[in-house]
């Protein structure tokens, strides 16, 4: 009986594989992770459509500045177009080596979380974007811009 017990356990655990591990922006992975984006700028760019400036600081908030052209996209209901500042908190899900990297803009805002390779100062980087999202193109600059 107790044999059954401990494979059903086995069992259920293959089936329904641990969430990945939540690293608080305190923590030292987190802290080591993204020490590059502490003091400086994440810009990310869609040509003629939108920019926004993000500030990553080691206490896990974020400040996000944007402009954006487009008239129907709207973020938690508000409109985004035009220029916008939000706020909010980061932190690191996986584990050491892959992580993502997630962001709440906003105490009502869902969390996104993405794959975040460790980056240094000076790094630029492409996303494709999506059927909804266009792509971008991202910088990681010295200082607030």
């Amino acid at each position: 009986m107790r044999r059954a017990a401990i494979a059903i356990g086995i069992l259920a655990g293959l089936a329904n594989p641990a969430s990945a591990a939540t690293y608080a922006a305190s923590s030292p992975e987190a802290q080591n992770w993204m020490k590059a984006y502490f003091g400086n700028t994440l810009i990310c760019t869609a040509a003629g459509i939108f920019e926004c400036h993000n500030w990553m600081k080691a206490d896990g908030t974020l400040v996000l500045f944007s402009w954006d052209s487009r008239p129907n996209i709207m973020v938690e209901g508000v409109p985004m177009q035009g220029v916008h500042g939000l706020e909010g908190t980061w932190w690191l899900e996986g584990e050491p080596g892959k992580f993502q990297l997630c962001r709440k803009n906003g105490p009502t805002a869902k969390p996104l979380c993405q794959d975040e390779p460790q980056r240094k100062l000076g790094d630029e980087w492409d996303h494709p974007g999506s059927a909804n999202w266009p792509a971008e193109h991202f910088q990681l600059v010295a200082g607030h811009r």
